[in-house]
């Protein structure tokens, strides 16, 4: 049996179409169907349930809640004494049962929109009024056009280095070194400057990880309030830090006793090799949807190279060096030597990725006290070993880029890296 409605509120409006379906109970025989019965004088009743069924439900706004309206409802029923002298369903039950729904269903979601938007909108309010602040300041106090070019000038000159990034921010009593403040004071420089801020942010990215294993690699202090106690997220040392399926991992770190030892890590800015000479490290920005789109192709233009020189060795164990060592496989059984890991990090996110179900989205977005980043990846391995070079090649291992499946495409917290040049800048 099917509805339709309109609910006007005091700033809401709502076009509701849901349906009522009625069963009764399960009967194993024909004695429990008849107990569902009740007669009392000339009045002929029974149990029936009803499930609500939304249709459809948007507000005034255009915003289609149907689906959610539909999780909130779940698998509710309500049950109803029905006469079925009168008849199977009368009027009386519908405006039971509708109001019923009213009541335990439909009002208090439409509370908890109404409270999730006034969340919402208290929250953007109070985004919009610091960065109204922050206008305000750069224009100055006095309005004149030379205040207005100093400020202007002091704001983007915080970008130059760390120091000049927490010394600027400080004079607007921000504490940057505190990840909460910090990921305020992104969003508002983002909101003021979307590319210049972009750009600081990937490059502190590069810088990050060349103090995290080389300049401050003992600053266990920083390291730790930055990326927490699993370390920096990318790149990690060791086989864990290398792309490769999981099951892989699992064989090379179990099975061959694979060790590397670290002996050097370089970072390179490579953004003018990948996206050409002249063109602008930029985000590309979608002004009517204030974001990226989910699977927006190529949103970024950087890019810079890490290159992770390891030397190492690995014996297969048991069986498996014996089997290894008849060549069966085509498996190296040992193996020492040097090893190059070349991870290339840039924005070159192509539909070949970016359409795969398991892609995590487009991501520069502030969620909680992150900022997400998604990667893209073309990593290189090097080795001088013809057998182990020709292994990683079968196992089209020497060039990969992570596209999901088994090797998922990275998304990391792009802030926790410029918190931790923050954090271990002593100057």
């Amino acid at each position: 049996m099917k509805f339709h409605t309109v609910y006007v509120g005091k700033n809401t409006k709502i076009d509701l179409d849901f349906a009522l379906q009625a069963q009764t109970n399960n009967f194993s025989s024909l004695e429990e169907l008849r107990e569902s019965f009740t007669n009392s004088g000339q009045t002929l009743s029974t149990q029936l349930f009803w499930k609500p069924v939304i249709d459809k439900l948007i507000t005034d706004e255009g915003n289609d809640l149907t689906t959610i309206a539909r999780t909130a409802i779940g698998e509710n029923l309500f049950d109803l004494k029905v006469n079925l002298t009168d008849s199977v369903i009368d009027g009386t039950v519908l405006t039971k049962a509708r109001k019923s729904f009213e009541e335990r269903i439909l009002n208090p979601f439409i509370e908890q929109r109404k409270e999730a938007k006034r969340i919402h909108d208290e929250e953007q309010a109070r985004l919009e009024r610091e960065r109204k602040q922050l206008e305000e300041e750069l224009k100055g106090k006095e309005k004149k056009v030379q205040e207005l070019i100093r400020e202007k000038t002091r704001f983007l000159s915080s970008f130059n280095n760390v120091k000049s990034f927490k010394d600027y921010w400080k004079g607007k009593g921000k504490n940057v070194e505190i990840k909460s403040q910090l990921i305020e004071v992104l969003k508002l420089a983002f909101k003021t400057d979307r590319n210049r801020t972009f750009i600081f942010l990937t490059d502190a990215f590069r810088n990050a990880v060349d103090w995290y294993y080389n300049a401050k690699k003992d600053d266990q202090d920083s390291k730790k309030k930055a990326f927490g106690d699993v370390g920096i997220e990318l790149p990690k040392l060791g086989v864990d830090g290398i792309f490769i399926p999981n099951w892989l991992r699992w064989e090379l770190k179990h099975r061959a006793n694979l060790k590397l030892n670290l002996q050097s890590v370089t970072t390179k800015d490579i953004h003018n090799d990948i996206n050409g000479w002249g063109v602008p490290k930029q985000i590309f920005w979608n002004e009517a949807k204030n974001g990226i789109e989910f699977r927006q192709t190529y949103p970024f233009k950087y890019a810079f190279q890490i290159r992770m020189k390891y030397t190492g060795d690995y014996g297969l164990k048991g069986i498996y060096w014996t089997l290894a060592n008849w060549g069966l496989g085509g498996i190296p059984p040992e193996w020492k030597g040097e090893m190059e890991l070349v991870l290339n990090v840039d924005g070159q996110l192509a539909d070949w990725i970016t359409s795969k179900k398991d892609y995590p989205g487009t991501l520069f977005q502030f969620r909680d006290d992150k900022l997400l980043f998604t990667l893209h990846i073309t990593q290189w391995i090097n080795v001088q070993d013809q057998r182990f070079k020709g292994l990683l090649k079968k196992q089209q291992l020497d060039v990969l880029e992570p596209w999901g499946g088994d090797i998922k495409v990275p998304v990391v917290d792009l802030a926790s890296y410029l918190h931790f040049l923050i954090l271990a800048d002593k100057s």
